[in-house]
């Protein structure tokens, strides 16, 4: 779920090794059973407690299927790869503000905490929460009210959303660790039907896209008489950013985190479990019995600092002043967002890497955007009439529930099959027989339930030291998926094949180093990777890695934080 930002993407996703537990002994006697090959935080996922555990700089928090909510409105020339369709569409973790147990929405799209209050009511005057078990925030105690209003605006014109409050400060707890004075939004008006299931949303996105970060930047440089120049603007903006940080990113300045990155494994539950990953988040490592090197790693799309830092803001800059501060800092990530090889439909290239989307970004080529926060894949409506995909009912685009759909997506040389069960959608409610491609401009595939993910956002002022990347590990098997789909839909008299050939891209992406074996004294293996990854010890560095100090260190402890120098 992003915020009302200006985006210009295309598509897909990716595939690395899979590490297998050790087998279990086989019994004397009676039945043998079938062994659990899944890696170990799979295995223990079920036994998680509801708010985490922290151990050893690593949280590692239980992501539970939430019920369904609205979709979001497309965007603008994005194909997205989503964690969630029509049947499994949202997943939240359990966090404590203020000493008040509250669920949020786990959001890679966006980057910022809310919760709405108690008191939050919808533009007709109806109670935000969608039923009394939703919980929602009262001010605490240890609550501080900034006093600086806030309102993020989700989706376009087509189906706008909002949420509307004010920036605060209290103590967040999940996983046995306290964040203290965490900067947050307590929302008193929304009609975010994200409310029906979860107290708010937990945006784990680059804080660049934050608007609390961005709402605190135009507030400092409104009261400020000071002449901007390239530095002092970029001073202010990571001033600003360092104060009030989404709470990964203080996690991760405090020291508390073992390496400045978290890692997502979402469940499916319709229309079966069956094959589908655990729901899993860790945050600060990978999880218990995934090794670093097993994942392929590939860079962060590159945005120009004009877009990616400045473009969120509300207050005019001198162009004069971008120029300067782009020599200083050319450009930053901004989203989730990394380069792909292509997108395979039956075994067919539907999208190839030279494919062009005339995005702003650094970098041309196809790339993939990776939105928990929305169910929607934005493919063009070429690509969907393509002769590849199924036909439907000519009356109601319907198709039989037992069509099989195989798609894989490309990614530094591998494809990496999605399960067919996540390519296809109840055409109506608990028909079985009847249903819509999961493939279209309103209804994705789901590729993260597919995947393990790591988002490490590395050094977020010094990039070239530490870059952001993503690391990619499958944890489906096409062949298996396949018979279990088959197996499933046995009533339709159908069995299907999975295909085994496929064309090659022109251009494959590159795998580059991991963050932690490209530490400080190491080189990346390949690519571009390279420079000193925080991944081994405390990760303070990993987050906020540019020294500045000044006037706006002053102008910010004004708005009521507790002043760091960094």
């Amino acid at each position: 779920m992003i915020s009302l930002v200006t985006l210009c993407t295309a598509l897909a996703l990716s595939q690395a090794g899979y590490v297998n537990a050790s087998p279990a002994p086989v019994p004397t006697s009676g039945p043998i059973t079938k062994r659990d090959m899944r890696p170990r935080y799979l295995r223990d996922a079920g036994s998680l407690p509801e708010r985490g555990i922290f151990d050893d700089g690593v949280i590692t928090l239980p992501i539970r299927r939430g019920p369904a909510a609205q979709k979001k409105a497309k965007r603008q020339n994005l194909v997205q790869v989503p964690i969630a369709d029509n049947q499994d569409i949202s997943y939240g973790v359990a966090l404590d503000i203020g000493g008040q147990a509250v669920t949020f929405q786990v959001d890679t799209g966006s980057a910022d905490l809310w919760s709405m209050t108690k008191d939050c009511t919808t533009p007709s005057g109806d109670a935000c929460a969608g039923s009394s078990s939703i919980p929602a925030y009262t001010p605490s105690k240890t609550f501080k009210n900034l006093g600086i209003p806030l309102q993020i605006n989700y989706g376009s014109s087509e189906q706008p959303t909002f949420a509307s409050g004010t920036i605060g400060l209290d103590n967040v707890t999940f996983g046995g660790m306290t964040q203290s004075q965490q900067a947050f939004a307590s929302m008193n008006s929304t009609n975010n039907q994200i409310t029906d299931s979860y107290s708010g949303i937990f945006g784990v996105g680059f804080p660049y896209i934050s608007e609390i970060v961005s709402t605190v930047v135009d507030t400092v440089l409104s009261q400020t008489t000071q002449q901007l120049t390239g530095a002092t603007l970029l001073e202010t903006y990571f001033q600003a950013m360092q104060e009030s940080s989404p709470l990964l990113i203080s996690l991760a300045s405090a020291g508390k985190l073992k390496a400045p990155m978290y890692t997502l494994s979402l469940q499916r539950e319709d229309p079966t479990s069956a094959d589908s990953n655990a729901g899993v988040m860790t945050i600060g490592g990978l999880p218990s019995g995934i090794s670093n090197d097993s994942l392929t790693w590939v860079p962060v799309q590159p945005y120009s600092i004009d877009i990616s830092l400045f473009g969120g803001l509300q207050t005019p800059i001198d162009a004069t002043v971008i120029a300067e501060a782009l020599k200083i800092m050319p450009t930053s990530p901004m989203v989730w967002e990394a380069p792909i090889d292509g997108v395979y439909v039956n075994g067919q290239l539907l999208k190839d890497s030279t494919a062009k989307s005339g995005r702003r970004a650094t970098n041309p080529g196809l790339t993939a955007l990776f939105d928990s926060g929305t169910t929607q894949t934005l493919l063009t409506a070429s690509d969907l009439q393509s002769p590849l995909f199924p036909s439907v009912n000519a009356d109601d685009g319907s198709l039989p529930c037992n069509t099989v759909i195989n798609m894989a997506i490309g990614i530094a040389g591998k494809q990496f099959p999605i399960n067919p069960f996540d390519l296809i959608e109840p055409f109506d409610e608990n028909d079985s027989e009847k249903c819509v491609p999961g493939i279209s401009q309103a209804d994705p595939p789901s590729e993260i339930r597919n995947t393990l993910i790591a988002f490490y956002w590395g050094n977020l002022t010094d990039q070239a030291s530490d870059p952001a990347r993503m690391g990619f590990l499958s944890t489906t098997s096409a062949s298996a998926a396949d018979a279990e789909f088959s197996s499933f839909w046995k009533s339709a008299g159908t069995t299907f094949a999975f295909p085994t050939a496929a064309p090659q891209p022109k251009v494959t992406t590159t795998n580059i180093a991991n963050p932690i074996s490209a530490g400080a004294g190491g080189s990346g293996s390949s690519g571009s990777g390279s420079g000193s990854g925080s991944g081994g010890g405390s990760s303070s560095s990993g987050a906020m890695g540019l020294s500045i100090a000044g006037w706006a260190t002053a102008a910010i402890a004004g708005l009521g934080f507790a002043s760091l120098l960094l």
